[in-house]
């Protein structure tokens, strides 16, 4: 998960998904491409839709988080905009300051997620696969070159 640690308020410091404000003449699709280069130095490809999120909790008013799945394709990775820093983090390795109700819930999904998948490719490696058998692994290691890498993207 591609998260940026905030440079400004609110939560200054804490960690959230690259995300921004649609502008008045652009698709939320380009608002998040827009975003994520702006916050990251990234350049993606959105290659799906992850889950849309209401939320009232803003001090500015009600919002929808849409969170998309993306493959970065070009760009370095660097902190831009209001952020002071930019990583990849696997499911495991998620920060505890995680700024906005929304986000929590979506990383939270997003780690239940891969989980199951997890589980699921174990069961078909297996041909006897062990009920309730977790395995985990870290996605860290595959991270390497961030061209063609995919992403988690709002």
């Amino acid at each position: 998960m591609l998260l940026v640690r905030r440079s400004v308020d609110p939560k200054q410091g804490w960690w959230c998904i690259p995300s921004g404000f649609v502008e008045y003449d652009e698709a939320p699709e380009e608002a998040a491409v827009r975003e994520c280069k702006e916050e990251t130095g990234l350049d993606v490809r959105l290659i799906g839709l992850l889950e849309v999120y209401h939320y009232r909790s803003d001090f500015r008013g009600s919002g929808i988080l849409i969170v998309y799945r993306a493959k970065v394709v070009g760009g370095e990775l660097r902190p831009g905009d209001d952020a002071s820093e930019a990583r990849f983090f696997g499911p495991a390795e998620l920060p505890q300051e995680i700024a906005f109700a929304s986000n929590r819930e979506a990383l939270r999904r997003w780690q239940q997620r891969v989980q199951t998948q997890e589980v699921a490719k174990a069961r078909s490696r297996s041909p006897d696969p062990l009920p309730n058998c977790w395995i985990a692994r870290s996605s860290r290691s595959e991270l390497g070159s961030n061209e063609n890498q995919e992403v988690d993207q709002v």
